[in-house]
Formats: structure tokens, sequence, C-alpha cells
């Protein structure tokens, strides 16, 4: 019995392999909207400040968000060429919850 529980601990994964696991980068936020970048600029506490063509408001996003390295290509990519983006964020702090291309996802 022992050796069926010690074999039935190696092979289920531990708490951090589930931690491990790629992070979703779509939490609903507060609010959406769709737009493309007008500027990106990194801030002193870490954070990259992102502001919008239509939006007079700045968003945030943490640069050790997980979802960071996958926002950053379609970020530039919206700057470069115009691509608009629906934006997901909190109100409170305008911290970037989701981002995809505008044209992948109908609006809600």
């Amino acid at each position: 019995m022992k050796i069926l529980l010690l074999a039935l601990g190696l092979l289920l994964p531990s708490p951090g392999w589930i931690d491990a696991a790629e992070p979703t980068c779509s939490e609903a936020g507060d609010s959406s909207f769709v737009d493309a970048v007008e500027k990106i600029w990194p801030m002193d506490d870490g954070r990259v400040g992102i502001a919008f063509r239509k939006h007079a408001a700045i968003y945030f996003v943490d640069k050790d968000d997980p979802c960071w390295k996958t926002w950053q290509p379609l970020l530039l990519d919206s700057l470069e060429r115009s691509l608009e983006l629906r934006i997901s964020f909190r109100v409170k702090n305008q911290q970037i919850t989701a981002m995809v291309p505008a044209e992948s996802q109908p609006e809600p």
C-alpha cells in the first residue's frame, strides 16, 4: 500500500507545476474599449505606460505580469500599423487585464 501511495505521489502534479501553467491573459476587467496604440513608455515603478489614440487616460501593464510577453508584440504591432486592439481594464487603477486584436473577437 505504501508503494502504491508513493507511486501516485510521484505521478500526480505538485502545486508548483500548477503555478507554472501558461497564464490565460484574458481576465475580464471592469470596462473595455477598442483603439490603436499612440505611445508606449517604461515607467520608473516597473510598469509600462500605454496611451491610445482615442482615449485620454493612460493605461498600465506591469513588466513582471506573465501576460506582458504575449501583449508586447500586440502593442508594438498596434503602434507601428495602427492595428486596433480590444482592451479590458480595471477602472480603479487603469490596469490592463486582457488584450486581443479587435478583429479576432466581437464586442460583447
